[in-house]
């Protein structure tokens, strides 16, 4: 992207449309070694993560075990590739995680039929074919979708276009959150959270109001945001629960 000698429309028009990060950096251009670095907030050297398909040192602890030594229930779904084994991984749940929700590329495969599994691998064949929706990893990982949007028009806009890609969903797994609400600012743009939910098309599941302390908080590391009680926090609380189907009232901005 960017470079003059190449013809990239597609990329162009999607950086055309969305927010673009021309300043990005990484402490390894490859993919095991960058993702050792994020998961575990270390150089991938210093956790032996020198190339794709070595695992991380044993001794290197992840967001996820960090996380749960602060009572924080932690679960991961996607892509690991910090595990030893090739692109789809092990199939098996490393420390810092909850094995219930462990689902990685290998358990993917693991459960497609065997004369399918090739398909999953060969490019040419996904440029000709539409592949069944029972085949995608994608569609076995989630059944329901949640929007997040802001009330600001722009913010609404992609939200609706977001609805439109997501027309795969049944009806009643889409649920819409409205997030960083400030009271006055609806009232200066004549707007209402209805306005928002009627621009979606979907169900509302939350509302989250602004709170300008809550990056500081977070900043300052996990203990101090369980510590920490806002408006903002509690409502994020509340959606969750809500999403286990417990039925909670809407807070009050």
């Amino acid at each position: 992207y960017g470079n003059p000698a190449m013809r990239t429309p597609n990329l162009d028009a999607l950086a055309a449309q969305g927010l673009r990060f021309e300043r990005a950096y990484t402490t390894q251009p490859v993919c095991q070694p960058a993702r050792a670095a994020i998961f575990t907030g270390q150089y991938p050297h210093s956790v032996g993560s020198w190339t794709n398909s070595y695992g991380i040192s044993d001794t290197a602890h992840s967001i996820g075990e960090r996380l749960q030594l602060d009572g924080v229930h932690t679960a991961y779904i996607g892509k690991w590739h910090l595990d030893g084994g090739d692109y789809f991984g092990l199939g098996r749940c490393p420390k810092g995680w909850d094995p219930d929700y462990w689902y990685d590329m290998k358990n993917y495969l693991e459960e497609l039929p065997e004369e399918t599994r090739p398909m999953t691998r060969n490019t040419a064949l996904m440029q000709k074919m539409d592949f069944p929706r029972e085949l995608l990893y994608g569609h076995r990982c989630a059944d329901r979708a949640v929007v997040v949007t802001t009330n600001d028009p722009s913010s609404l806009r992609d939200a609706q276009r977001t609805v439109m890609e997501l027309h795969r969903f049944p009806t009643g797994q889409l649920h819409l959150v409205v997030n960083r609400v400030r009271r006055r600012l609806l009232q200066s743009l004549h707007t209402t959270i209805d306005d928002a939910i009627d621009a979606a098309g979907l169900p509302l599941l939350g509302v989250i109001p602004e709170d300008e302390n809550v990056p500081a908080i977070l900043g300052r590391g996990l203990s101090q945001r369980l510590k920490y009680h806002s408006g903002a926090l509690c409502a994020c609380e509340n959606i969750a629960r809500r999403l286990c189907g417990e039925r909670v009232r809407l807070m009050r901005l």
